[in-house]
């Protein structure tokens, strides 16, 4: 399943907000001058020890690099207490070309309660405007705009990076960008901008415990048929139920993440966000899905993510043909029928949005339950039917058999238990 050749019809939904990778807006502040403090060049490091690094930066311009935690060597200043070096925080990544010499990650946290990224140079230069800089939105109001530190965290606490118990942690939108010598096709170059994020990230100093550095409590493991998306790369592939992590958010009921989702297509397959806090209207917001393909990396959302829609009720009044591709909950599962999924590539530059004319039925079922409620209740009746790999019909298939069911339209493999 290595090449990918798209076969879908491109359908378009009006008010989708994508958030694809460098796309970039300019902040109303000056241009800025291209340099390094002078003051961070001049200081020596000590080193601290092994901390956890999950990345807020390059992950953030750059489409290809994820953000997976990783241990990394914590320096800090022996002239400034608070203000620490990462060192080599990010692997070399065949998708770009990467500067060694520039693979350190600078925080000062000299004042925990206003955490700045002082502006540096990017390992990885952008395709199109070559050298990129980036900082947090904490430095550049202090030191390109003038904005005082009370005045910035009262006009904007969220984008605030604090450190506590050990740990800071970096939200979504907390970065600005900068190409010195860019084309200025879009802005002058020297001029701070700002990325629509995909991750948020976090650093876990030596000896932090790190109890509270995730998000995500496991609820154990489930079963998962994927059918919207592996099912692209050949017509006739017949999803296979897996058992994953499931997980869910610590501060948001009701949002689940699917560990490691989609790595049956990809070694490279990441996790699977899902926004269940309505049960009879669950939403899964526009993210990467860790594969690669001719056209890019391959985005999801659903349907139910479209700006016009707040529940169930809106969705099927703008549009009655999309009751048949709302996303559903239960106390066993989730259930995606086969055109509530769309794909995305924005790589390719344009804001399409494709179906999968190969897509099938999918579900995530939760931990212990019995896989009885993926099936639509308009089926619940139907026979169930068991097929070796060779399409031949089984009767009684055994324990640890590996088999095709199919229970009225609904058709996937799995292993008895």
């Amino acid at each position: 399943m290595n090449k990918f050749t798209l076969v879908a019809t491109a359908l378009m939904l009006p008010a989708f907000a994508f958030a694809g990778k460098q796309q970039v807006k300019p902040l109303d502040a000056p241009v800025a001058k291209v340099a390094a403090s002078s003051e961070i060049e001049s200081y020596t490091w000590k080193d601290l020890g092994e901390g956890t690094f999950s990345d807020f930066v390059l992950s953030n311009l750059f489409v290809g690099i994820f953000n997976e935690p990783v241990k990394v060597m914590v320096q800090e200043s022996e002239q400034k207490p608070g203000v620490y070096r990462l060192v080599n925080p990010w692997q070399k990544n065949d998708n770009v070309n990467f500067n060694d010499e520039l693979n350190y990650l600078v925080i000062d946290a000299s004042d925990p309660d206003y955490v700045m990224v002082p502006a540096q140079q990017s390992p990885v230069a952008d395709a199109q405007e070559g050298e990129t800089w980036y900082c947090s939105y904490t430095d550049w109001a202090v030191n390109v705009v003038g904005i005082d530190k009370e005045t910035f965290f009262s006009l904007q606490p969220d984008k605030v990076p604090q450190l506590r118990d050990g740990v800071i942690k970096f939200s979504r939108n907390t970065m600005a960008v900068m190409y010195p010598y860019g084309t200025g096709a879009e802005f002058e170059p020297g001029t701070w901008s700002y990325t629509n994020m995909e991750y948020e990230g976090y650093l876990a100093l030596p000896g932090a415990s790190g109890e509270d550095v995730e998000d995500w409590v496991s609820i154990g493991k489930g079963r998962f048929l994927e059918g919207f998306l592996e099912t692209i790369f050949d017509e006739d592939y017949v999803p296979e139920e897996r058992e994953v992590e499931i997980m869910e958010n610590k501060t948001v009921a009701g949002v689940y993440k699917v560990v490691k989702a989609f790595q049956a297509s990809a070694p490279t397959g990441r996790d699977l966000i899902i926004d269940a806090r309505q049960p009879g209207f669950v939403k899964v917001e526009e993210q990467n899905t860790g594969v690669n393909s001719t056209n890019g990396w391959v985005y999801i959302l659903s349907v139910s993510t479209n700006g016009m829609f707040s529940d169930y009720e809106s969705m099927v009044t703008w549009n009655p043909d999309y009751a048949s591709r709302n996303i559903t909950m239960d106390e066993k599962g989730i259930y995606f029928p086969k055109n509530s999924i769309l794909l995305y590539f924005p790589q390719t530059g344009n804001a399409s949005v494709y179906t999968n004319p190969n897509a099938v039925d999918s579900y995530l079922l939760f931990p212990e339950s019995d896989g009885v409620g993926h099936v639509s209740a308009d089926e619940s009746d139907a026979p169930v039917m068991y097929f070796n790999l060779q399409g031949m019909r089984v009767e009684s298939p055994q324990p640890g058999q590996l088999v095709i069911v199919r229970k009225g339209s609904v058709t996937y493999k799995t292993i008895i238990r």
